[in-house]
């Protein structure tokens, strides 16, 4: 099973001690877990075109998360109107 785990975070480093957490759990399970942190690439901003027709970093990073069989990444963020919304529901 091809998994991929994504950091988003460009900056700082909380994202990707998380995922690293997540790496070392999937390596006692798959040999086959790929992390890719966006602050190690340059990504270009979607301009509408399909995204084989990008290259360099954006084609690698849009490949590699095309190709597998799962995708993770880490949310850590909610505004706070909608935090208090749903707090509100709950």
């Amino acid at each position: 099973m091809n998994v991929v785990v994504l950091s988003g975070s460009t900056v700082g480093s909380k994202t990707r001690t998380a995922m690293n957490q997540v790496m070392e759990k999937l390596d006692k399970h798959t040999a086959d877990a790929t992390l890719i942190d966006l602050a190690d690439y340059t990504i270009q901003w979607s301009d509408g075109r399909h995204y084989l027709d990008y290259d360099g970093d954006t084609k690698y990073v849009t490949q590699t998360i095309m190709d597998a069989d799962v995708f993770t990444y880490r949310y850590t963020g909610i505004s706070g109107i909608h935090s208090r919304n749903i707090e509100k529901r709950f």
